[in-house]
């Protein structure tokens, strides 16, 4: 069996758990070490909250697959359900990053409904939701996309581990909220 098809099998909060703990287990793997050797590893923190946001994009994907699949089942149009899939696995290839503004459009267009509005929780609402996700991401964006380019002690880590134990405990409490 292929990994698509043993994923398309996991519930999206299977996908997420197994994801998120890739995230952990590598935070894990740098408290493990001496300090004195945390300078250098620590690409670890970097790599776990790049690992945390891939749990999302994961979950994400498999969760509004899901979704449609199950609006479709009653239909009993071969024709209109293959389509409406197809295209959801091309909007899905374009995702990349799913933001709230993606996740949004996508739920709107695909469910006729913004999955936003549940993104509540703990300390936060709807709009604070939004917000902290897009800025999480768009730090995740500019960790994958640049390189460290320094050694110099004087510049700050570009994660620190506290970073990544908020954006895995965000992302929880965000996933919980879809899965209600």
């Amino acid at each position: 069996m292929t990994n698509q098809k043993q994923e398309s099998q996991l519930c999206p909060q299977t996908i997420f758990n197994i994801a998120i703990g890739d995230a952990e287990r590598l935070l894990d793997m740098f408290d493990n070490l001496p300090s004195e050797q945390h300078k250098e590893n620590e690409v670890l923190k970097r790599a776990a909250y790049v690992m945390t946001f891939t749990a999302w994009e994961s979950f994400f994907e498999c969760w509004i697959e899901q979704q449609v699949s199950k609006r479709l089942e009653p239909l009993n149009d071969g024709f209109a359900s293959n389509y409406i899939q197809a295209r959801l696995k091309n909007s899905i290839s374009r995702l990349h990053n799913p933001t709230s503004a993606k996740v949004k459009e996508l739920t709107k267009e695909y469910l006729q409904q913004d999955v936003t509005e549940s993104w509540k929780w703990a300390n936060f609402q709807q709009k604070t939701a939004c917000e902290y996700l897009d800025k999480l991401m768009s730090r995740r964006g500019g960790l994958v996309h640049q390189a460290r380019i320094s050694n110099d002690p004087k510049h700050p880590h570009a994660v620190k581990r506290d970073d990544v134990d908020k954006a895995i405990r965000f992302l929880k409490g965000l996933v919980g909220a879809m899965v209600v």
